[in-house]
């Protein structure tokens, strides 16, 4: 079914317009419930419609010339502050920062290890109180949180930034085979606090790099620089 949206896109008269006839097709539905898919018929029909519009390879015959993947594993320690707040956190669901007057508090396990995981990355995203507690006070529905009032507390000590930039200044990261002296490569990250805190460590290591961020209008014009100018060495 993933294939009808790739394949109307590129020649619509394969399979048409609309989805549900598709779906009608090829696809088996539950006797108790037309919704639930438990099945496919058609299917070398679906492979030759695939074959009049793509190239099918496998991703071994794909990435066949690329070097062999190399993985180095690092284990952290967090720093002292870090592993307090990770622990009180973990065990009641509410936290105080040391020399802070910031308190984080989270209503569920989820929530629970978003927060842990954003404390194992070196930063806490946090938001005043005030309004939620004068809400509580006048039994007002507590408004929806927005992404515009949250705060971003950052750990003094950043153990994982900096055993980023030993690991790609030393000679194991850069030990490569065409003799280039240093490697260049992607550094990925999940929120927005990470990048700020991987730009901060490389800034500092006097390390160049062009950042693709969240709402970034010229993806593809970043992705060209990075691969036509060799000062860059991180994307």
């Amino acid at each position: 079914l993933d294939m009808f949206g790739p394949v109307r896109f590129t020649e619509p008269c394969l399979v048409g317009n609309s989805f549900y006839n598709f779906k009608e097709e090829y696809a088996v539905a539950a006797r108790s419930n037309k919704n639930i898919v438990i099945g496919f018929r058609k299917i070398p029909e679906i492979k030759a419609i695939l074959a009049c519009c793509g190239i099918i390879m496998t991703k071994a015959e794909w990435l066949k010339h690329l070097p062999p993947k190399k993985f180095i594993h690092k284990y952290i320690q967090m720093g002292d502050v870090q592993r307090d707040v990770y622990q009180r956190l973990a065990s009641n669901y509410l936290v105080t920062v040391p020399g802070t007057d910031i308190e984080v508090e989270v209503e569920n396990p989820l929530t629970a290890l978003a927060k842990l995981n954003q404390i194992s990355n070196g930063f806490l995203y946090y938001r005043e109180n005030v309004e939620a507690s004068l809400d509580e006070l006048y039994g007002k529905e507590p408004k929806k949180k927005s992404i515009k009032g949250r705060e971003t507390y950052v750990f003094e000590e950043q153990p994982k930034a900096e055993a980023l930039v030993k690991l790609i200044k030393s000679a194991e990261f850069n030990d490569r085979p065409n003799g280039d002296k240093k490697t260049r490569s992607i550094i990925w990250f999940n929120l927005s606090a990470e990048r700020e805190i991987i730009e901060g460590v490389l800034t500092k290591a006097g390390i160049s790099y062009l950042v693709i961020a969240g709402g970034e209008k010229d993806i593809g014009g970043k992705v060209n620089t990075f691969n036509k100018d060799p000062s860059y060495q991180f994307l």
